[in-house]
């Protein structure tokens, strides 16, 4: 038998992937995505693949991943649907 998770509200997640301390997060038990909030954003638009450049911190290090897809995001701040870019951060 599988047994769920549990989880509380706030929880420390790793991500090994981009090698960072882990952090503390929000659980959305329901959501279909995860998402950070990102600093110093830059596209750059290239043939085959557009990347993304972006710092999880003010003064952290950079980051460059490709960019999955363009997608909705709700702020959680707001009532309004603001645009958002999926990364993979494998």
């Amino acid at each position: 038998m599988i047994r769920p998770a549990v989880v509380g509200w706030r929880e420390w997640v790793g991500l090994p992937e981009i090698q960072r301390a882990p952090i503390l997060s929000k659980i959305d038990t329901g959501a279909w995505s995860n998402t950070l909030h990102a600093a110093d954003i830059e596209i750059i638009e290239s043939v085959p693949e557009s990347r993304i450049r972006f710092k999880l911190e003010e003064e952290g290090r950079w980051f460059e991943r490709p960019i999955a897809k363009w997608r909705s995001c709700l702020l959680y701040t707001s009532d309004a649907a603001d645009e958002g870019l999926g990364v993979d951060l494998g």
